[in-house]
C-alpha cells in the first residue's frame, strides 16, 4: 500500500481527472482491438501508433462514507484542508476511461469511449466533436463478441500514486518574528511525523475513538500545524489542529455529566498544543531561565532553544449559544505528557523552521526529526515491553472504558501513586484493567 500523509492537503491540487500514456505494446493491443470493432468504417490501425488514457482522479468522500470503507481503504484516504471530508483515488475500470489514439507525430487520430454494459464503442475525431459512429463490440468475421478481450486490454491502473508537493506547502510567516504576535504555518511534513508520535507513543486516537459510535475507528489526521508567540506571555505555542475526519468533539468521552455536554454548543475545533519558553540560548543559556541550561542538540541545523515550562494539552473548543464573543471557548482540556526526546526535537525543529531556512536546511531538519521519532518509538517499545497487538487491544479496552464515563485515575491515598478507580463504586477494579495503567494512564480523566 502506498504511504499516505496524515496531514490535510489543499484540495485545489487534487486533480479530478488524470492522463497517462500507454506503453508501445499496450498501445498496439488497444489499437488492434478497436480496429476489429470498427472494421473498415474508419481505418485507424495503420495510422494510430500510440494511446493516451484519461480517467477519474481524486474523488471526495464524506466522513460517514469513509466510515463504511475497510480499514485498508480508510488508511489510504487523504484529509482535505479546512473541510470535513477526505479524498481517495477513484478506481479505474475500462468503461470510465477515454482513449485518445494518436499518430507517430502525436496528432490526434480518434477518441474512443467504450460502454461495456451496452457492448458498444463510441468513436469521435476529438473529445468535443460529434460522434463518427457507435459500433457494437462484435467481430464481423466470426460474429463473436470481443468485448471481453477489449475490456482486458483496456484495463489500466490509475497513475495516481503520490500527491503533488505543492499541496502541502512549505513554512511561511503569518506575522513578522520581531512582532509580539509572530506566527508561522509549519510545513506539513512536520505534522506527518508528529501524527505518528501522537498515535504510536501517546495513543491520543483512543480518546477520539471513545467519542465515536461503537465499532467506528478513524486514523488520526491533522488539518495544520502552527507556531506562534503568545503576545501576553514570554513563551511560544505549537498548535496541531486535528482534522474533523478524526474527531470533531471528544467532550462526551471526557465529561461525565451528559446534561453539561448538551450545553456546550457547537463543537468548533480540537487541537493539541504545546507551550514552551522558546527563547534562543546564548552560550548555552536562556536569558529568562539562566539557572536551567536544559537540553541541547549537537546539530548545526537545529536551533537550540529553552524548553522550560513545557506543557501539552488536547482541547475541544465550542461556540456557545448566546456567547458575546466569536472566539470559541475551551470546554474540555486534557493534559498530556511531553517529556520524551521527540517532544523536545519537535519544538526545536519548529523554532528552526520559523527562521525560514533554505530547502537544503529544511531537508536536514526533516531527517533529524524522523530519526528522533524512530529513537523515541524504540524507547517507548522497550519501556512498555508489549507488542503492537497488545497495545491495540488496550486501545480498544480504554476506549470502551472511557465511553462508560465510569473510570478515572486518582491517588489511592494522599501523595501516593495514581490508580484506576470507578465512580460510585468502592471495590477495586479488576487486576487486568490495572494493566492498562502501565501504558494508558494519561488518557483517563483525573477525577
Amino acid at each position: 500500500m502506498d504511504v499516505v500523509p496524515r496531514v490535510a492537503v489543499d484540495a485545489s491540487y487534487l486533480d479530478h481527472s488524470v492522463s497517462t500514456n500507454l506503453t508501445a505494446q499496450l498501445s498496439e493491443d488497444v489499437i488492434r482491438q478497436v480496429s476489429k470493432v470498427i472494421g473498415s468504417a474508419f481505418p485507424i490501425e495503420h495510422v494510430a501508433t500510440s494511446v493516451k488514457v484519461t480517467g477519474p482522479g481524486w474523488s471526495i468522500v464524506s466522513v460517514d462514507e469513509a466510515d463504511r470503507l475497510s480499514i485498508q481503504q480508510r488508511s489510504s484516504l487523504v484529509p482535505i484542508r479546512s473541510r470535513s471530508s477526505l479524498a481517495m483515488v477513484t478506481r479505474w475500470y475500462p468503461g470510465a476511461l477515454t482513449f485518445e489514439l494518436c499518430d507517430e507525430n502525436g496528432n490526434l487520430v480518434a477518441v474512443v469511449e467504450p460502454d461495456f454494459e451496452a457492448k458498444e464503442l463510441d468513436l469521435r475525431k476529438n473529445a468535443s466533436s460529434q460522434l463518427i459512429g457507435t459500433f457494437e463490440m462484435i467481430d464481423s468475421s466470426s460474429m463473436l463478441c470481443i468485448a471481453h478481450e477489449l475490456e482486458r486490454v483496456m484495463s489500466v491502473r490509475s497513475p495516481l500514486r503520490n500527491i503533488q508537493p505543492e499541496a502541502f506547502g512549505r513554512v511561511f510567516a503569518v506575522g513578522g518574528e520581531k512582532s509580539d504576535g509572530a506566527a508561522f504555518v509549519i510545513s506539513s511534513w512536520v505534522g506527518d511525523i508528529a501524527v505518528r508520535w501522537l498515535s504510536q507513543c501517546l495513543r491520543v486516537h483512543v480518546i477520539h475513538h471513545a467519542s465515536l459510535p461503537s465499532g467506528i475507528s478513524r486514523p488520526l489526521a491533522l488539518n495544520s500545524v502552527c507556531l506562534h508567540k503568545l503576545s501576553d506571555q514570554n513563551k511560544w505555542r505549537l498548535s496541531m489542529i486535528v482534522h474533523e475526519s478524526s474527531c470533531r468533539c471528544f467532550c462526551n468521552a471526557w465529561n461525565k455529566e451528559s446534561n453539561t455536554i448538551m450545553s456546550f454548543g457547537t463543537p468548533k475545533r480540537v487541537s493539541i498544543s504545546i507551550d514552551f519558553c522558546g527563547c534562543e540560548k546564548i552560550d548555552g543559556y536562556c536569558l529568562h531561565h539562566p539557572e536551567a541550561p536544559g537540553h541541547s542538540f549537537d546539530n548545526a541545523a537545529v536551533c537550540n532553544i529553552c524548553l522550560m515550562g513545557m506543557t501539552m494539552r488536547m482541547s475541544c473548543r465550542h461556540l456557545v449559544a448566546g456567547q458575546s464573543t466569536s472566539i470559541p471557548t475551551v470546554k474540555t482540556d486534557v493534559k498530556l505528557p511531553c517529556n520524551d526526546l521527540f517532544a523536545k526535537s519537535l519544538l526545536c525543529v519548529c523554532r528552526s523552521l520559523s527562521k525560514l531556512p533554505s530547502e537544503e536546511c529544511e531537508t536536514e531538519l526533516r531527517e533529524f526529526l524522523d530519526t528522533s521519532l524512530a529513537e523515541t518509538v524504540l524507547d517507548y517499545a522497550t519501556t512498555r515491553s508489549v507488542n503492537d497487538d497488545t497495545m491495540m487491544e488496550r486501545d480498544m479496552s480504554v476506549a470502551a472504558m472511557l465511553k462508560t464515563g465510569q473510570y478515572f485515575v486518582a491517588p489511592a491515598k494522599r501523595n501516593s501513586p495514581k490508580v484506576l478507580k470507578q465512580r460510585n463504586v468502592r471495590q477495586r477494579v479488576p487486576s487486568y484493567m490495572n494493566e492498562t495503567m502501565q501504558t494508558h494512564a494519561h488518557l483517563f480523566p483525573r477525577s
